[in-house]
């Protein structure tokens, strides 16, 4: 990887390296002992029971002799977040007091005309005034009533911070005025949209979530940067709406649960593709907590990257209908040549990875998990089946 080529010079990415604390910062994920010189422990990206990951605070670089992977604080961050390299620099550089130089320090005023910092604050805020009407708001008894019925539990509505979108064209937008937010701002982050009045040309703006079940959509580092909201009907409303992309947010590189399933993804080795929320949040609700999802969208180059950087294996666990087979097998080319190891763990007919835990349980989902093909090996039944039935 040309680090340099990023847009940051050298020497900036030295004072950097030199004055973070390695071990310090390793430490806040690993358990450390001091072994000689280095430092010692577990792995933090595969599974073992002997400490093989040493830490060097001289030489400022980390490896693992069980897995191989080793670098330096970049490298770390990266791979434990799921970073990409600007990521983990603009991150260990708020760390380290080095300050990047304009041209390369995206939390100055965007394109959008709201700072980074800003835009998560406004984020965060209206997570937070969502969450609080689902848990306590009348209005909200629909949507608590709705997830229960779900199997959703209230652990979960506090682990992934479900909220509740009233059904007020002016709910949330009141709000967050009230705490100093501006129209301009509601429009440029997503959360409202503007709408054009035919009298005298009156500018109005309105909620984009109105009557749904929300979804904080967070980044790796656990940053609310979007949200999904989910009808509770059966009316002709799209079933699900994401927030518009921004600068922030991006959806072909954003996973739902990546947050939440990141540690255990690490531990394991392994992450679980599944389509939706409910997937991942039910997975998490039977002790499979490292699941995560594509929102809304299929699955992309970007999604493979982050996937590579967390984790060595994937599973890919799609619905047992056509349109799930179809789906798996689009991932083939992307996974092609990733260095990423993928099985493909397809449900009955007419299940999914909700329906399947509900009514079957983990153990049943661990001896489908077993006979688990590759997904090469998947695309190549697949094909000849097809094969067969057409001649």
């Amino acid at each position: 990887m040309n680090r340099e080529g990023r847009g940051v010079p050298s020497e900036v990415l030295q004072q950097i390296r030199d004055r973070i604390d390695l071990v310090e910062l390793i430490s806040s994920y690993v358990s450390l002992t001091k072994a000689g010189q280095n430092f010692k422990g577990l792995c933090p990206f595969h599974s073992e029971k002997s400490p093989s990951f040493s830490v060097s605070p001289a030489r400022q670089m980390f490896y693992c002799f069980g897995c191989s992977v080793g670098g330096d604080a970049f490298t770390f961050l990266m791979k434990q977040e799921g970073l990409d390299f600007m990521e983990a620099v603009r991150e260990l550089s708020q760390r380290s007091g080095v300050p990047l130089p304009v041209r390369t320090e995206r939390s100055s005023p965007s394109v959008s005309g709201v700072s980074r910092e800003r835009y998560f604050q406004i984020y965060e805020t209206a997570a937070g005034w969502y969450h609080q009407n689902l848990l306590k708001s009348p209005e909200g008894r629909r949507a608590r009533e709705y997830l229960l019925q779900r199997g959703i539990t209230e652990e979960s509505w506090e682990r992934f911070q479900l909220g509740y979108a009233p059904d007020d064209w002016h709910g949330v937008g009141k709000w967050l005025e009230r705490q100093g937010v501006k129209p301009e701002e509601l429009v440029k982050t997503g959360l409202s949209i503007r709408k054009e009045q035919s009298e005298g040309g009156r500018i109005s703006i309105y909620d984009r979530f109105r009557s749904r079940v929300i979804f904080p959509i967070s980044d790796a580092r656990g940053q609310v940067i979007a949200f999904g909201g989910r009808t509770m009907g059966t009316d002709s409303t799209a079933k699900y709406l994401n927030s518009p992309e921004t600068d922030y947010f991006c959806k072909s590189r954003s996973l739902y649960g990546l947050p939440q399933a990141r540690v255990s993804g690490s531990a394991a080795g392994c992450l679980y593709l599944v389509e939706g929320y409910f997937d991942v949040i039910t997975l998490h609700q039977y002790g499979l907590a490292n699941a995560v999802a594509p929102l809304g969208t299929a699955l992309t180059a970007d999604h493979v990257q982050m996937l590579h950087r967390l984790v060595p294996s994937v599973r890919l666990l799609f619905d047992g209908d056509a349109a799930g087979v179809g789906a798996a097998l689009r991932t083939l080319d992307l996974f092609m040549n990733s260095g990423v190891e993928v099985r493909v763990v397809l449900f009955p007919q007419g299940e999914d990875p909700d329906s399947f835990m509900r009514t079957n349980g983990v153990q049943a989902f661990r001896e489908l998990e077993e006979k688990a093909p590759t997904l090469l090996d998947f695309a190549i039944t697949s094909i000849l089946n097809k094969t067969q039935q057409n001649s």
